[in-house]
């Protein structure tokens, strides 16, 4: 059976970001409103990660702003890559959105984790808007972009007990896609561009 990536369940639902964010999860809900349109409207790529597998990182040393990433991308990592944020293995980071944004006058991605669960809850509403935002100053490498990366979001993902391996797949993955992107077509999902 085939799981539909974040972009798809998300694309699904007919809410829109809340005109009032008294609450956590309608904050949460509009944060992931407003990044999956931005996306979506700036031509948003998806990527499979799990078609990289075996490809080496890019080098350390360069730049993120020169390691050819599209503006808007949707990095999809899925199961297979097993980042799991508990020892029970039931919530796992689905991907992660990356979007070309300046901050504080500074070239860089803003990036947005977002989770899905091995048995998904009743309240697709809650499970689709766990997430975890941080921004990677394009001038930095990406080791240094992940050492200053400062998360904020969803505490499953914030104060999971493997942030660690989590930022350091997110670092491994962005890498991966800039080394190979150019040489590995049959990266994108069919039907995304």
């Amino acid at each position: 059976m085939t799981y539909p990536i974040h972009p798809e369940r998300f694309a699904n639902r007919t809410w829109s970001a809340p005109a009032h964010r008294d609450t956590d999860l309608a904050r949460r809900q509009g944060n992931i409103t407003e990044v999956v349109e931005t996306w979506s409207n700036g031509g948003g790529s998806l990527i499979d990660i799990n078609v990289f597998a075996g490809a080496s990182a890019g080098p350390d040393d360069v730049p993120v702003r020169e390691l050819g990433l599209d503006d808007n991308m949707y990095i999809h990592f899925g199961r297979q890559q097993g980042v799991w944020l508990s020892s029970k293995k039931d919530i796992f980071i689905d991907g992660l959105y990356l979007c070309r944004r300046d901050f504080g006058g500074r070239s860089g991605y803003f990036l947005t984790l977002v989770t899905d669960r091995v048995q998904p809850s009743l309240n697709a509403a809650v499970d689709d808007a766990c997430i975890a935002c941080g921004w990677v100053d394009g001038e930095l490498s990406i080791d240094d972009g992940m050492a200053l990366l400062g998360l904020w979001g969803d505490d499953s993902i914030v104060g999971s007990n493997r942030r660690f391996e989590v930022e350091f797949m997110v670092g491994k993955a962005i890498s991966a896609v800039g080394s190979s992107l150019n040489t590995r077509p049959g990266a994108a999902i069919p039907g995304f561009h």
